[in-house]
């Protein structure tokens, strides 16, 4: 980010020939560029699932496999996941997502993955399709089972 804002900087006094102008704008664009860098910091994973959800392609999709990786987040070992999506047109997308992406729509602050064999919705980009996120809210199984366990543990 620091090198596009400076690289900004060095084509303002070419673009402008007044000095204040183009401190001005350059002021204005680092603004800018801190302002989406801070918001990405704290909503990027819930926009970019969104947008998913709102953009992407249904599909059917099945954990093929779990297993625990050597790297820890909060005092655990990531799972890693893989995943095979089937598409409407009976295609076989398959990739792979570790628990700490959290890429379940709608984002929420307890994530609970598909376990292996699980059938469960996701929404992915047609043109990338190895982007996607599960579907918590619809009628699948894994969603009733969520739907089953978030209830339980409300008091």
């Amino acid at each position: 980010m620091i090198p596009i804002v400076i690289g900004l900087g060095k084509l303002f006094p070419s673009l402008t020939h007044d000095a204040t102008q183009a401190n001005r704008l350059r002021r204005i664009i680092t603004g800018i560029m801190i302002t989406f860098s801070v918001a990405n910091l704290l909503l990027g994973t819930t926009l970019a699932n969104a947008l998913i959800y709102w953009t992407g392609e249904a599909g059917s999709g099945t954990i093929s496999g779990a297993h625990t990786t050597s790297s820890v987040y909060n005092n655990r070992f990531i799972v890693a996941y893989d995943i095979a999506i089937r598409t409407p047109s009976d295609r076989l997308i398959t990739s792979r997502f570790h628990d700490d992406d959290f890429i379940v729509y709608p984002s929420h602050n307890r994530t609970l993955y598909p376990g292996e064999g699980d059938k469960f919705t996701v929404r992915y980009l047609r043109l990338a399709p190895a982007e996607f996120v599960i579907v918590e809210n619809d009628g699948s199984p894994f969603s009733r089972r969520v739907r089953t366990t978030t209830e339980a543990t409300t008091y």
